[in-house]
């Protein structure tokens, strides 16, 4: 878990906002709640939302690979 603190903490020294993005991502989708309720609370374009989280996860994927990373 620590690891990937990590790699959070060097996508928001990337790109603080799609840290953030990514953040309230895995957030949400741990409670499993409804991704167009949060973009509609947050005033934010659904599909904007979903564009900046797939190209953060993308970020961390590439970086960890980039890296030589062990997952487990």
């Amino acid at each position: 878990m620590e690891t990937a603190f990590g790699w959070l903490a060097e996508l928001r020294a990337h790109d603080a906002g799609m840290a953030l993005q990514l953040m309230y991502w895995a957030n949400w989708m741990a409670r499993r709640r409804k991704l167009r309720d949060l973009c509609k609370s947050k005033k934010w374009a659904y599909s904007t939302f979903q564009m900046r989280a797939n190209r953060a996860r993308k970020w961390i994927a590439n970086h960890i690979i980039s890296r030589g990373d062990a997952l487990f």
